[in-house]
């Protein structure tokens, strides 16, 4: 007796979809990892750093602060910070490389400042990754990497702004490296503009 043919439904296209866009997801994971290297700063990157941090910031605060704050992190100043952040011995600079460019950076102090009053935590200070290099796992990366060269999966995090709609866009990525590794311990996210208590995201 010959065997019937199933007919294809609309639920079969849609898992076909899936199971292409979960592969190619895979495959874009897979290059990634072969381009992209988390290393720790050395004083040849100083200036590519300092041009994405101050790239970054723009992207990140246009429109939500102050104009004249977002103008202040120019790529010189910039340079300035990177300088005395490497020569912390209480700081880790970790940059991201994708065919030995920077496309982004992290910076974590072992020792958490005020306001934040987690001593068991590391502070996780600055994380920018280039919005052209954003979905691509390089913030998860250096997060993780971050982790290991403090050696504390506790991070905190403090904004120093009083946008709410930037805080909470924050909190949002910090939650979404959080839940894509299993890897990555807790995340709590301050506002300085008056939060008496650490937010965990």
């Amino acid at each position: 007796r010959g065997r019937m043919a199933r007919c294809r439904t609309p639920a079969d296209g849609e898992d076909d979809r899936l199971i292409h866009e979960r592969a190619s997801l895979r495959q874009r994971h897979i290059m990634q990892d072969m381009t992209t290297r988390i290393v720790p700063i050395e004083p040849q990157w100083f200036m590519q750093k300092a041009e994405v941090q101050s790239r970054t910031w723009r992207e990140l605060n246009q429109g939500h602060i102050p104009q004249d704050i977002v103008d202040a992190i120019t790529p010189a100043f910039a340079l300035k910070l990177t300088r005395g952040h490497a020569a912390d011995p209480n700081q880790v600079v970790l940059i991201a490389l994708a065919d030995d460019r920077v496309v982004g950076f992290i910076e974590l102090l072992r020792t958490p400042r005020s306001p934040i009053n987690r001593p068991e935590a590391a502070e996780l200070a600055s994380l920018y990754v280039l919005e052209s290099e954003h979905r691509h796992g390089v913030g998860r990366a250096l997060v993780e990497a971050g982790r290991q060269a403090v050696g504390n999966d506790r991070l905190c995090k403090t904004l120093n702004v009083n946008a709410s709609g930037l805080v909470g866009e924050v909190c949002a990525r910090l939650a979404a490296v959080q839940r894509r590794s299993t890897r990555i311990g807790k995340v709590w996210v301050a506002a300085q503009s008056g939060a008496d208590d650490a937010e965990r995201v």
